[in-house]
């Protein structure tokens, strides 16, 4: 799945590191020419552009106008030279990003009781007159066992 990012290459990635995505921004130059930034749970992991690595294609990358840029989720692209945290985070503060560091983000937030033991229920209208009704949880139905004799091509029961 890949999705189109109509933003500069600045706030794509700040909006990539801020969501905690996980992927590959793969970008395009107006004179063809590709580079890729690798991103873990929000954490920018390498770039390459123009056969430059991290700090050279970073720059080069901001300079640079009118990229095209594809975000495609769960694909960690090698890179040639992988970033060391702190120095990620230090490319990243050049064009404005902050660490969020809230506590609440840590704790899910917990489910209410009340909503946790009530029954599903499904709302249907029945001549003109809505009513409710509990959905039962099906259970899947074990698949009668298949015999292992074949005979000519077809398996036989």
């Amino acid at each position: 799945m890949m999705a189109t990012i109509s933003l500069s290459f600045e706030n794509t990635l700040l909006e990539l590191c801020y969501e905690k995505l996980t992927g590959t921004l793969f970008i395009a130059s107006e004179s063809n020419r590709s580079g890729q930034v690798v991103i873990n749970n929000g954490s920018l992991i390498g770039l390459n552009y123009c056969g430059l690595n991290t700090q050279e294609a970073f720059n080069c990358l901001i300079e640079s106008q009118n990229l095209r840029c594809s975000f495609t989720p769960d694909l960690l692209f090698p890179v040639s030279e992988a970033l060391q945290p702190e120095a990620a985070l230090d490319l990243l503060g050049t064009i404005g990003y902050s660490e969020k560091m809230d506590e609440d983000e840590d704790e899910p937030d917990p489910i209410p009781e009340a909503v946790a033991e009530a029954p599903e229920t499904n709302t249907v209208i029945y001549r003109g007159q809505k009513v409710e009704r509990k959905v039962e949880k099906q259970t899947p139905k074990p698949e009668p066992k298949k015999s292992g004799l074949v005979y000519r091509g077809q398996v036989v029961s």
